[in-house]
């Protein structure tokens, strides 16, 4: 026997062993997946149904009272850019203080640097203005039952509160004040 017939028995024998790991592994997988638990559905985010629901009505709404969604944007257009206006005025006036706030405490704002700091307070009255915008369109949608009302109003707040500038580190007093502590 030569070298070369030894050589394809080796290289034989160490693909079947290879082959039975990978079984045996196949095996595993195959059991730890039949075991994993089904997903709880209360605790998934919403369907399709919900979003299909939702957009159509909002679809049927912007068709019926297109006036309604174009008063939505201009409000919501003039909001934004007054604040904006009253922001940089104070600051190409030399005030580094930012402009009175009119609007309701949230306790997640209760930093004073989020009353006080033009750049804080500017993204606090940004994010404010364009989360009552969402939620006040979301709200004046019509034609949906009472379930989907309550389902589309929880979603729109979690997402409305998700993108809160106080969940990002540059946006947030607070987080920036811990960063420089530690």
């Amino acid at each position: 026997m030569t070298i070369s017939d030894e050589a394809p028995s080796a290289a034989t024998q160490q693909m079947k062993e290879n082959m039975a790991k990978i079984e045996a592994l196949s095996q595993r997988l195959v059991a730890a997946l039949a075991q994993k638990k089904a997903p709880n559905p209360a605790l998934e985010g919403p369907g399709a149904d919900l979003y299909l629901t939702t957009s159509s009505a909002f679809l049927k709404e912007m068709m019926d009272k297109p006036s309604r969604i174009l008063e939505t944007q201009v409000n919501y257009w003039a909001q934004a850019m007054k604040h904006y206006i009253e922001a940089s005025e104070a600051l190409s006036q030399g005030k580094l203080q930012a402009p009175a706030d009119p609007g309701p405490k949230d306790r997640r704002f209760s930093n004073p640097l989020w009353d006080t700091h033009p750049y804080f307070n500017f993204i606090k009255q940004q994010y404010l203005i364009t989360a009552k915008t969402v939620e006040d369109s979301v709200a004046a949608i019509e034609g949906l039952s009472p379930i989907d009302r309550r389902r589309v109003d929880y979603f729109t707040r979690q997402i409305v509160d998700m993108m809160a500038p106080t969940n990002f580190l540059p946006t947030n007093p607070d987080a920036l004040e811990r960063a420089v502590q530690t």
